[in-house]
């Protein structure tokens, strides 16, 4: 696979023991996903879809049981999937932001037996004292930047910084 962000890009063949490797336009790493654009849509597609069939699951055997069972079991068995390794694929994009949000809203209202249109998303997640995922993404990154910073990780944290000389001529 070979990755970059460039419009037109070179096309290599790469050889391992005379035979011809293929290519691959993604490929699944870690849990995550890599495109060889360097894009996140298939990260946040397969991020959706996984906890949309979960809750889906959760909607047809749970239907009947009672709003904290079905509270509890969200937030055991789908929020988790929403939220994983959060701090390296956060998405950036409106579109992405939304379509992770409305996974979070359908499941509030399977929580609470509220599927009318007139009804209030956010004041039914108020309601729920449930965190958007934006503010769960945004808390996950400030724990792992005080991780980073008072040595609980192993992150260099003084990768990014540069030497700085007032050398102009040598």
């Amino acid at each position: 696979m070979q990755m970059t962000r460039s419009r037109s890009t070179l096309s290599f063949t790469y050889c391992m023991s005379k035979d011809t490797l293929s290519t691959i336009d993604h490929h699944p790493y870690l849990g995550q996903e890599f495109n060889k654009d360097l894009g996140w849509s298939t990260r946040i597609t397969k991020t959706i879809n996984q906890p949309h069939k979960t809750l889906g699951f959760i909607k047809r055997n749970l239907s009947r049981c009672k709003q904290s069972i079905k509270a509890a079991t969200y937030t055991t068995f789908v929020r988790p999937k929403l939220e994983y390794a959060a701090t390296v694929w956060d998405p950036h994009q409106k579109t992405h932001q939304r379509r992770l949000e409305v996974v979070q809203r359908q499941a509030a209202r399977f929580v609470q037996n509220d599927y009318r249109r007139e009804s209030s998303m956010t004041a039914v997640m108020h309601e729920l004292d449930w965190p958007t995922p934006q503010e769960k993404r945004q808390q996950a990154r400030l724990v792992l930047m005080y991780q980073a910073v008072n040595g609980l990780v192993a992150i260099d944290i003084n990768f990014h910084r540069r030497r700085t000389t007032n050398i102009t001529r040598q």
